[in-house]
């Protein structure tokens, strides 16, 4: 099954998305280390809010809300904890959460405790160290979707 994904923070472009039948609308909330890990590389780094998964939540009525959170990490005077990041989220709206940039088991391990069968969860397998640890990973309960990228 092919599922579209469109990335935005703006209601009125996810409402044409959906319309053209785009099936998730992607919150993406990942800015934790993403600048030194994508450096040099042409990349889009996305500027979203927990706000903004409220706002899109608002404004789509058939597709799902994906939200790609941070990776795990504890909280600090810059950021809240992945738990408060994941509890706003879902409290916003969120259908889907997305766990990026995992390294091992525990942190997956947590990733599912924190969201608790709430939504539902994607992994996105994206790192040497997840890959080599993907068996134990699947024997994990809670995990609804793996994105490979």
């Amino acid at each position: 099954m092919l599922n579209l994904m469109y990335i935005t923070n703006r209601p009125e472009i996810a409402q044409i998305a959906e319309s053209a039948g785009v099936d998730r609308i992607f919150v993406d909330l990942e800015y934790i280390g993403k600048a030194d890990r994508q450096s040099g590389l042409d990349t889009v780094k996305s500027k979203h809010t927990l706000d903004d998964v409220r706002i899109i939540s608002k404004a789509i009525t058939m597709a799902e809300l994906l939200v790609r959170i941070n990776p795990i990490h504890e909280a600090t005077e810059e950021y809240c904890s992945s738990k408060e990041e994941i509890d706003i989220a879902i409290a916003n709206g969120a259908d889907i959460i997305m766990l990026p940039f995992f390294k091992t088991l525990n942190e997956v391990a947590q990733f599912l405790t924190y969201v608790n069968g709430r939504v539902k969860t994607m992994l996105l397998l994206e790192t040497p160290e997840a890959v080599e640890i993907i068996d134990e990973i699947l024997q994990l309960k809670g995990i609804d979707y793996i994105h490979i990228g």
